[in-house]
C-alpha cells in the first residue's frame, strides 16, 4: 500500500465498529481514535493481548513494524 493514511476512514462519523489489520503507523490509529471516539476498534488501544500467542509473545503493540512482547518478561 503506497499511502499509509487512514484519513479517508475519519469521514465515517457514524461508523460503529472497525476491524482493520495492524499494517498502518501507530500515529494513524491514534489520530483515528480521536476522530471517531464512538467507534469500537481493537487497534485504538496502545496494545492488545493475542488470543493465540506466537511462541512466547502474547502482546501486540499497535502499529506497523511494532514488536510482539511477552507480558510477563517485557
Amino acid at each position: 500500500m503506497k499511502d499509509e493514511s487512514l484519513e479517508p476512514i475519519s469521514e465515517l462519523v457514524g461508523l460503529k465498529e472497525l476491524e482493520i489489520s495492524n499494517q498502518f503507523p501507530t500515529e494513524e490509529y491514534a489520530r483515528l481514535s480521536v476522530t471517531l471516539p464512538n467507534t469500537k476498534c481493537d487497534r485504538f488501544a496502545p496494545y492488545i493481548f493475542l488470543s493465540s500467542p506466537i511462541v512466547d509473545k502474547d502482546v501486540m503493540v499497535i502499529g506497523k513494524r511494532k514488536p510482539k512482547l511477552n507480558s510477563k518478561v517485557d
